[in-house]
């Protein structure tokens, strides 16, 4: 893609090798995650100090994006590129009663 700068292709470890060699693609690059996290103390620190919840996550996301920087990596040509700029996303909806995202 164009548009998304790259850090310097890097040799990859013999491990990796192994693993793309093994590894088929889906036609989605897209990784998911669940977890289930205690959120008492978040939403109490939001509540002292005025900050919206939204925020607060998806600054622990950019905060841990930053610190562990092989997350935002994708596949490209049967190589692992790491992403120059971190970028989140972040989905939400205005008016969750009537569910509409426009």
């Amino acid at each position: 893609m164009r548009n998304i700068n790259y850090k310097p292709k890097k040799k990859p470890t013999p491990w990796r090798k192994v693993s793309m060699a093994s590894w088929r693609p889906t036609g989605d690059s897209s990784t998911y995650c669940l977890d289930d996290l205690e959120m008492d103390m978040a939403l109490l620190y939001c509540k002292t100090q005025d900050v919206n919840l939204y925020s607060l996550v998806i600054k622990a996301l950019s905060m841990t994006i930053e610190k562990h920087p092989k997350i935002n990596s994708t596949v490209r040509w049967w190589n692992i590129r790491e992403r120059k700029d971190l970028s989140i996303f972040f989905h939400t909806i205005k008016d969750a009663k009537s569910d509409d995202l426009s």
